[in-house]
């Protein structure tokens, strides 16, 4: 067995610094506590899959729970229905004109008083408004 692993190794096939692999050659060879770490995070990821499983079978045998499951994806269905229609569209336009609308006003409130004179003292530039 020592040789085969020490084989592997060589030719590449077995990578010493996966974990998994660590735990399955000290594994085979009867010497896990010698890496607690790892055998507490795979008895740590089994506890969780089993708590998700009794769970997941609880959930299915609750009527409700599959009503709210249900109910939840046909809102969602219809919301997305309802964000490709028309009415949609022409309120998200509305809404973009709205807060370009509310920018202008915004900038023309931030501009300086000396603005109107240097306007009317360079026809070039744009008219305010």
């Amino acid at each position: 067995m020592r040789a085969s692993i020490e084989q592997a190794r060589q030719l590449g096939i077995l990578n010493p610094q996966d974990p998994e692999q660590q735990a399955s050659i000290f594994r085979e060879f009867g010497l896990m506590f010698l890496i607690p770490s790892i055998d507490a995070q795979i008895k740590g990821a089994l506890n969780e899959q089993d708590a998700f499983e009794e769970w997941a079978a609880t959930a299915a045998q609750q009527p409700e729970i599959l009503m709210q499951l249900e109910s939840a994806a046909a809102m969602y269905q219809q919301a997305l229905e309802r964000a490709g229609s028309r009415e949609c569209e022409q309120r998200a336009a509305h809404a973009a004109d709205q807060k370009q609308r509310q920018r202008l006003g915004e900038e023309l409130a931030n501009e300086p008083a000396t603005a109107g004179a240097e306007r009317s003292a360079n026809p070039h530039l744009p008219a305010a408004g």
